[in-house]
């Protein structure tokens, strides 16, 4: 942990280098198209980058090449999520670009974010959300944007499709 919080807070204080964007979009391409259906074990908790949607139940790897940038698989047997997380600044380009990616699929449709609201879990954040027209809450994309800071993701985008039980 104390290695990815080093990073984290020399990436917020100016030691930035320019996120590769075509790996952010193949990690998220991979995430939003299809994953293993197989649980992945979590990792250790000092290897999960704080502020995270899902927390510490999930499986990181590091984007290549980009030190600030994780994607990530969810563990809970109730919920499949996955996503990719930057931390630092985040280019209006990228970001476009990510929504592209996102509304390029006839999958998700623009939903009110209270269908998947994450305001109260982090305040401050804007956020949007895209979901399947007949249940966007069990089934979507969110994406979270917040200032840059080493405690949280500047932008988060996380598909999760919750099992019915």
């Amino acid at each position: 942990m104390l290695a990815v919080l080093i990073t984290l807070a020399a990436i917020t204080s100016g030691g930035t280098t320019p996120v590769p964007e075509g790996n952010v979009e193949t990690a998220l391409s991979r995430c939003l198209g299809s994953f293993s259906a197989k649980l992945p074990p979590p990792s250790d908790a000092a290897q999960i980058p704080p502020g995270l949607i899902e927390g510490t139940a999930v499986r990181v790897v590091p984007v290549e090449g980009a030190a600030q940038t994780f994607s990530y698989e969810g563990t809970s047997p109730r919920a499949m999520t996955c996503g990719v997380a930057i931390y630092g600044p985040v280019s209006q380009e990228l970001r476009q670009r990510i929504i592209a990616l996102i509304t390029g699929s006839p999958k998700w449709k623009p939903h009110a974010t209270d269908a998947y609201d994450l305001s109260k879990r982090f305040p401050g954040a804007e956020e949007a959300y895209w979901g399947d027209p007949f249940a966007p809450s069990m089934n979507g994309v969110a994406m979270l944007v917040r200032k840059p800071n080493a405690q949280a993701p500047t932008l988060e985008v996380q598909y999760h499709s919750v099992m019915v039980q």
